[in-house]
């Protein structure tokens, strides 16, 4: 009966232990994963400024343009 209840509790502490790699292995890969789609974002927000700032540099030259010429 003992050696039985020792394999049980053995058994369990297994399952226990595969269940907490697989959480911390979740854990990992959704952590990434958040890295890497804010690492997206953050890049698309600079594409996205950059852009702009170059629009608002090309009105300001086309302004300086149309001024010149007038």
């Amino acid at each position: 009966m003992a050696q039985h209840s020792k394999q049980e509790a053995q058994k369990i502490r297994h399952e226990l232990t595969v269940q907490l790699l697989e959480f911390f292995l979740l854990d990992l890969v959704l952590l990434a994963a958040s890295q890497v789609v804010s690492a997206l974002i953050l890049r698309f927000a600079a594409w996205g400024c950059s852009l702009y700032c170059l629009f608002l540099f090309g009105e300001l030259l086309l302004q300086i343009w149309t001024n010149r010429n007038v």
